[in-house]
C-alpha cells in the first residue's frame, strides 16, 4: 500500500474522532448543566392537575361516596317472622307460621 493513501486514511479517522469527541463534550456539556430543579417530578404534575381540575376532584369524591353506599345496597332486608293467629265464631283456632 501507498504510504500517502495511509496518511490520508489517518487524517480522515481522526479528524472523524476528533469531531465525534467535540459533539459528545458539547451534549455532555449541555446535559450537566441543566438545573435539577427545572425537571419536572411526575408527582408535583399529578398534585397541580388535581388542584387545577375541579371535574376531576368531583369525580374523586364521587368515587368515594359510591364506596362508603356499596355495603348499605348490598345488604340484606331485614327478617320478619310473623305468626297469624286468627279464631273463627265456631271456635275453630288457626295458627301458620310465616317466614
Amino acid at each position: 500500500m501507498n504510504l500517502k493513501y495511509i496518511k490520508n486514511g489517518f487524517l480522515f479517522f481522526s479528524r472523524l474522532l476528533v469531531a465525534v469527541l467535540f459533539l459528545i463534550a458539547i451534549f455532555t456539556g449541555i446535559t450537566l448543566a441543566e438545573d435539577k430543579a427545572a425537571v419536572l417530578k411526575i408527582k408535583w404534575v399529578i398534585d397541580e392537575a388535581l388542584r387545577m381540575n375541579p371535574g376531576l376532584q368531583a369525580a374523586g369524591l364521587s368515587w368515594d361516596a359510591s364506596k362508603k353506599r356499596v355495603p348499605q345496597v348490598r345488604a340484606l332486608d331485614d327478617s320478619n317472622l310473623e305468626f297469624p293467629y286468627s279464631q273463627t265464631r265456631v271456635g275453630e283456632v288457626q295458627a301458620r307460621l310465616i317466614f
